[in-house]
Parts: structure tokens; C-alpha cells; sequence
């Protein structure tokens, strides 16, 4: 017997109201999943609340540790500069702050031990850094004759610092302008660093070689100087030198190159325009000066236009070039206008002593210079040089190129020095302080 026909309705009626209903739930319970799963990442996620909210702690952790390192930092010095004791120790400090509770015992033993802790994904020890040190004997005018300073570090003191035992480059004859290749090998030259300033880009303190770094014996024309000649020396020399100071560069480091004008300059507080020009003996001689113009003199070469094809150009420009005496007891009197004076006598040893050329020491330095005489029709072009004559030491540029196309080698002169630059935070547990050592040099 049929079912009376709104009985059935009524029935189909009830049936499709409890599969809405059930859909109706599932489609709730899916968006009530998908706010959590939200409400959870807002929370917890990389960028959550929570988790932005630990990283917040942790900042702050970090520079109330900062702020105690600096505070601590400035009583060493003031105690330097007033010759006081009255700076807490650096366990005192940090003892502090672990009663305090913003480091754990954990870090406060990792503190005391010397070492960094990681807080907000930055590292922070509370041992003088060897930047630190240099700057406290900077301020404190100390030199490092007699200094028994333990928190001191000095021009010319001698680090422990290791360089790699591998590695090495050559200069082919199309980067040297001469017709042999030149080889240069980290283990053949053992060398020792010594302290020669901060490096005003990295901050980091900079290191020079004790000596020069030696070709291997069995290249090049059996010296162990670097033998560069005309345009190329010019143009690509500089940048060879660099990359064989770059072989010296280990872990500690953030860059190897070669020692340039500019180190020479800083070291020696020649430091602006002005005191470079006033001390330009190419100048007194007859050379234009520093940052003035030369030429523009037609159909000669640039050291780029000689040595792509010997192509003719008009050549001009600014002066980049200049030269100066260093000092000592021995010069006479008609060079002091000249002359650049160094009272700190064990940066002048560690620079400018025994830099005869071919005998000695001499350098090059990773710096090109131009000038030309007033009196002349062409111009002068060549890396820098320390180089010692007639018992005259000179910093400045060497005469390689010129731009009517004559070209001077120079062979058996000078050799390449290395600089390497430490990373900021490097602290003397890194790389320890050492005694003066005999230099590493045999010519």
C-alpha cells in the first residue's frame, strides 16, 4: 500500500534538513579548524606573537649585556686616563649579571672562561677584544717602550697570528710586463705579523708581515723580489700583489691583500690633502702637485690604450701621484720641508728600516699614481714603492710607464708585503700577544 503522498513529502523533507545539518556541521568544525591552525601560527609561528615576543626578550638580553660590556669597557679607560683602579673586573661584571638573572649559569661559566655566548643570534664576550686593546694604548699615548700594560697592544707588537700552509698564485707575464712567470707559495714563507693600526673600513685591527713575502726559488730570475715592467705595472700589478696577500688570509681574517699608500698614510697620520701637499717633494722638484691637472697631451698612450693595440689618445687627468721622505737622524738639514718625521721609532723600524732596493727590503705598495713634470710634454704612471737610496728613505710612486711609450722595468727592486685584517671580535685567547721576534727576511 502506498504512502500518502505528504506523508512521503514530509519524510524527503526531514531527510534533506538532517543532511544540511550534517554538512553544515562538517563545514563548522573545518572553519573552526582553520582559525586554529591560524590563531596557532599567529601565536607560534616564525613570525608569531610568541615567538616575536622571544626575539624581543632576547634583544633586550642582549644589549643590557652590550650596554654592561661598554660601560665596563669605558671605566677600563677612564681608569687608564686617570690612572685609577676603580673599575670592577670583568668577573664582578659578569657575576652581576647572572645574580640578576640576564644570563644563565651556563653562560656565566662560558663568560668567565673567556669565551662568547650567542644571545638573539649575536655573539658577545666580555674579554678586550685585541681592537680593544689597541685603543686603550692609543688613548693612553703609550707606545710599548717598557709598557707592562697587560690590557695594552701596540704598533709594532708582535701576534701570534697563523697563516694557512697552503696555496698559491702566479703572476703570468701578460699581469707582470715581464718575460717570466712568477710564483708565490704560502709555505714558502713563514712569516711573522705585527701590529699596524685599525682598518678605518672593517674595524677590524690590521696586521703586516714582518718582512716581504719571497717568490719560490725556482721561478721567476732567482730573487725573491716581484718583477714588474711597464703599462702592466700599472694596470694589473697592484692587483696581483693583493691576491698574493690574499694567500695569507685564515679563519681569523676577513681579508688578505697588500700592504698600499694608505696604510703608509694612517700609520704615519698623513691623514688629509693638505699635509700630503705639503710634504710632496715630486712637487719641490718640479712636479706638478697632487690634485692638480696635467696634459691634455695629444696622440700619446694611457697604460689601458698601449696595451690594447698601442692605440694613440689624448692624455690628461688628475694627479694622483706624490712621494715623501721619511725621517731620521741622518738626513740634512734642506730636507726637513720634505720630509715626513716618525717619532714612534718602532714603526718606523717595522716600515722603513733596511728597505734598500735589491739589498734589503724594499716593497711595493697596491697603490697606482700619475703625475708628470711641469716642464715635460707627457705624463708618468706606476704602482707606489718604500724604497731606501742614498740613506733617503721614500714612500710613493715608482715610474713605470710613460705616456709617449717609453717603459721601465723594474727587476730585482722591490718585493710584495702582505697586510691581513682581523675580524673585530678577535680577542688575544685567538690569537695570542708574543715577544719581538727576529724578522723572517733573507735577500
Amino acid at each position: 500500500m502506498e504512502e500518502p503522498k505528504e506523508k512521503t513529502e514530509l519524510k524527503q523533507k526531514n531527510q534533506k534538513e538532517k543532511g544540511i545539518t550534517l554538512i553544515a556541521l562538517v563545514i563548522t568544525i573545518i572553519v573552526l579548524l582553520i582559525l586554529a591552525a591560524v590563531s596557532i601560527a599567529t601565536l607560534t609561528g616564525e613570525n608569531g606573537i610568541l615567538t616575536r615576543a622571544t626575539d624581543a626578550k632576547e634583544e633586550t638580553r642582549y644589549a643590557t649585556i652590550k650596554e654592561e660590556k661598554d660601560l665596563w669597557k669605558l671605566s677600563k679607560l677612564t681608569d687608564e686616563q686617570t690612572d685609577s683602579n676603580t673599575a670592577e673586573s670583568r668577573e664582578e661584571v659578569i657575576n652581576r649579571l647572572y645574580d640578576n638573572g640576564t644570563i644563565t649559569e651556563e653562560e656565566r661559566d662560558t663568560l668567565l672562561a673567556g669565551e662568547a655566548i650567542t644571545v638573539a643570534d649575536k655573539t658577545i664576550s666580555f674579554e678586550l677584544t685585541l681592537v680593544d686593546m689597541f685603543e686603550l694604548a692609543q688613548t693612553a699615548g703609550c707606545t710599548g717602550e717598557d709598557c707592562s700594560n697587560t690590557n695594552h697592544l701596540h704598533i709594532g707588537d708582535y701576534v701570534d697570528y697563523k697563516a694557512p700552509t697552503t696555496g698559491s698564485h702566479k703572476v703570468g707575464t701578460d699581469k707582470s710586463g715581464v718575460d717570466y712567470e712568477q710564483i708565490y707559495n704560502v709555505a714558502d714563507n713563514p712569516l711573522k705579523w705585527r701590529v699596524l693600526g685599525v682598518d678605518e673600513e672593517t674595524g677590524g685591527l690590521k696586521l703586516i708581515a714582518d718582512s716581504p713575502a719571497k717568490q719560490s726559488e725556482e721561478t721567476g730570475n732567482g730573487n725573491p723580489y716581484f718583477d714588474i715592467k711597464g703599462a702592466e705595472a700599472y694596470v694589473y700589478a697592484p692587483d696581483e700583489m693583493d691576491a698574493i696577500g690574499a694567500l695569507f688570509k685564515n679563519d681569523d681574517a676577513v681579508k688578505g691583500r697588500s700592504v698600499n699608500i694608505d696604510d703608509i698614510n694612517q700609520a704615519l697620520g698623513m691623514t688629509s690633502d693638505d699635509q700630503i701637499i705639503a710634504k710632496n717633494f715630486l712637487a719641490m722638484q718640479g712636479a706638478i702637485q697632487y690634485k692638480g691637472t696635467y696634459g691634455p697631451f695629444e696622440n700619446q698612450y694611457t697604460p689601458e690604450s698601449y696595451l690594447n693595440g698601442k692605440t694613440t689618445t689624448n692624455v690628461g687627468g688628475e694627479v694622483t701621484g706624490y712621494a715623501y721622505m721619511i725621517g731620521n737622524d741622518s738626513l740634512p738639514p734642506e730636507y726637513s720641508a720634505m720630509t715626513v718625521n716618525v717619532e714612534n721609532t718602532r714603526l718606523r723600524s717595522m716600515l722603513f728600516d733596511n728597505t734598500e732596493a735589491q739589498t734589503g727590503k724594499a716593497y711595493w705598495l697596491a697603490s697606482r699614481g700619475v703625475f708628470a713634470n711641469s716642464d715635460d710634454d707627457f705624463a708618468s704612471f706606476g704602482p707606489g714603492i718604500v724604497v731606501t737610496g742614498d740613506g733617503l728613505t721614500v714612500a710613493g710612486v715608482s715610474l713605470t710607464f710613460y705616456s709617449n711609450g717609453n717603459e721601465y722595468a723594474y727587476s730585482g727592486h722591490a718585493a710584495v708585503r702582505p697586510v691581513v685584517i682581523l675580524k673585530s671580535e678577535i680577542t688575544k685567547s685567538d690569537i695570542p700577544i708574543i715577544e719581538d721576534q727576529a724578522d723572517s727576511w733573507q735577500s
